[in-house]
C-alpha cells in the first residue's frame, strides 16, 4: 500500500469534493456566465473577476479544518496530506482556471447573441462582432501566473487562519508590502544616495545604478518563480501541522 500518494485516493477525494460542492459550483458558475455575459467582454473586468473570486473560492476550501466537529471528519478521511492538498491544488488552480475559460467563453457568446438582439429593435443598441476579438486580447499566460501567484498566497492563508481568512489574508498582503517598502526605501538610502554623493565621476554613479537595477530586478524575478512553490510547500506543513 503506498503511503504518501495514491492516485486512486486522489480520485476519491475528487469525487467527494464535486459529490459535496456540486449544487453550490453549478450556482456559482452559472452566477459567473451571467456575470461576464453582463460585463460586455471587458477583459480587465474579467482578469480582476478571476483573481478576486478565486481567491475568495480557495479561502474557504479549507474551512472544515477549523471547525471541531467538520474537522475531525475531515481528518478523519483515508488520505494523505499530500493527497488532500494535491486535490486542493488541482481544484484552485487548474479546474477553477479551466471553468473560468469555460464560463468566460459562455458568457461573452450569450452577451454577443442579446446585445444584437437588442441592437434589432432598440436604437440604443449597435451590433457587435463575435466574442473572439476580445478572447484574443486575453493575456492569458500572464493571466494564469497571476492567478496562480494569488491563489498560493489565499491559499496559505485559508489554512492559516481560523476565520475570515480572506480578509485577514489581505490584511496580512497589505501589511507585507508596506513592510517591504520601508526596507526598500532604507536599502536605497544606504547603497545608492551614499554612492552618489562619495563619487566623484557622474558615468560611475550612473553605471552603478544601472547594475543595481539590473541585480534588483533579476532577483525578483527569480524569487517570484520560486514563491508560488515555496508556498504550496509550507501550505502542506501547515496542513500537516493542524491534523496533528
Amino acid at each position: 500500500m503506498n503511503t504518501l500518494f495514491s492516485f486512486k485516493r486522489f480520485g476519491l477525494l475528487l469525487q467527494r469534493y464535486f459529490y459535496e460542492r456540486r449544487k453550490h459550483d453549478l450556482l456559482f458558475w452559472s452566477i459567473t456566465v451571467l456575470v461576464l455575459m453582463l460585463s460586455g467582454g471587458s477583459v480587465q473586468f474579467s482578469v480582476t473577476y478571476l483573481v478576486v473570486s478565486g481567491a475568495i473560492f480557495v479561502s474557504n476550501l479549507f474551512r472544515e479544518i477549523h471547525s471541531k466537529t467538520q474537522g475531525i471528519n475531515y481528518f478523519m478521511l483515508p488520505a494523505t496530506q499530500l493527497e488532500k492538498i494535491t486535490m486542493t491544488l488541482f481544484v484552485s488552480v487548474i479546474y477553477y482556471f479551466a471553468m473560468f475559460l469555460i464560463t468566460y467563453i459562455i458568457g461573452n457568446i450569450l452577451g454577443t447573441l442579446l446585445n444584437n438582439l437588442l441592437a434589432t429593435f432598440l436604437p440604443w443598441f449597435s451590433h457587435t462582432s463575435f466574442f473572439a476579438e476580445k478572447f484574443v486580447q486575453m493575456p492569458l499566460k500572464e493571466t494564469f501566473m497571476a492567478f496562480v501567484f494569488v491563489q498560493a498566497i489565499f491559499l496559505l492563508g485559508g489554512i492559516y487562519f481560523k476565520r475570515n481568512a480572506f480578509l485577514k489574508t489581505v490584511f496580512s498582503i497589505f501589511a507585507l508590502i508596506f513592510a517591504l517598502l520601508i526596507i526598500e526605501m532604507i536599502l536605497v538610502s544606504l547603497f545608492i544616495e551614499r554612492t552618489f554623493t562619495t563619487s566623484l565621476f557622474p558615468e560611475e554613479m550612473m553605471s552603478f545604478s544601472l547594475h543595481f537595477e539590473t541585480f534588483y530586478k533579476r532577483i525578483l524575478n527569480i524569487l517570484g518563480y520560486l514563491f508560488v512553490p515555496f508556498v504550496w510547500i509550507v501550505s502542506y506543513f501547515r496542513l500537516t501541522e493542524k491534523e496533528v
